[in-house]
């Protein structure tokens, strides 16, 4: 498992390179969240460091004020103190069920893609606390996608391959490892090759797995 996991890392690791240099000096897509470029930026400025020092890497800018679940919890990723937004609560404690509602989504992509990145979020989330009744949450809203939400129903933006790498490694859920493969299939062939913001989303979830494969 440790070898699959190490190997995951170094293809979305390179993968996210190679968009990189296809991508570099290119614009930001408008209107994505605020949330996860500021993460980005600061996972990616040396200790230290002030802004103006980050790395040249195009990280996505935002126009509005936050409005979604995803943006808040990227947000709240990058306050030590920030607060957590409500997620939606699971009709038993055991069961599977979304982070947000999606009853009177706008669309089954957009909701998707919130969904998705909000999932991710939330696994950073849980790791910086150590709180298992955040991951346990994030467990739950990953095995409602699996059992309700074909991975092709989402954007081709690969959110949350990190979250199914690690359900797996966990759990030994082989549906969570073919999610994930799917995942990374669809932004390799479905998204364009000039948005910036895939190859960002590779490099974090290489750094998620890099980050369990500390753990051992």
């Amino acid at each position: 498992m440790q070898h699959d996991l190490a190997s995951w890392a170094r293809t979305l690791r390179r993968r996210a390179e190679e968009r990189l240099a296809l991508t570099q000096g290119r614009p930001p897509p408008r209107g994505v969240a605020r949330g996860f470029g500021t993460w980005r930026d600061t996972v990616g400025r040396p200790a230290g460091a002030s802004p103006s020092s980050a790395p040249t890497t195009p990280v996505p800018s935002h126009i509005a004020p936050p409005h979604s679940l995803d943006d808040a919890l990227w947000l709240a990723l990058t306050s030590p103190e920030g607060p957590i937004p409500p997620l939606l609560a699971p009709e038993r404690a055991d069961a599977p069920a979304p982070l947000s509602d999606p009853v009177g989504m706008r669309g089954v992509e957009v909701w998707t893609e919130t969904e998705l990145s909000a999932m991710h979020a939330l696994w950073w989330l849980a790791r910086r606390s150590g709180d298992p009744e955040r991951l346990r949450r994030l467990d739950l809203s990953a095995t409602w996608m699996l059992e309700h939400m074909q991975p092709d129903n989402a954007t081709n933006r690969p959110w949350a391959i990190c979250v199914f790498l690690d359900l797996w490694r966990r759990e030994d859920n082989h549906d969570a490892s073919l999610y994930a493969q799917t995942l990374l299939h669809n932004a390799e062939i479905g998204a364009d090759l000039d948005d910036p913001l895939v190859a960002l989303i590779l490099a974090d979830n290489a750094d998620a797995l890099d980050a369990m494969l500390r753990d051992g």
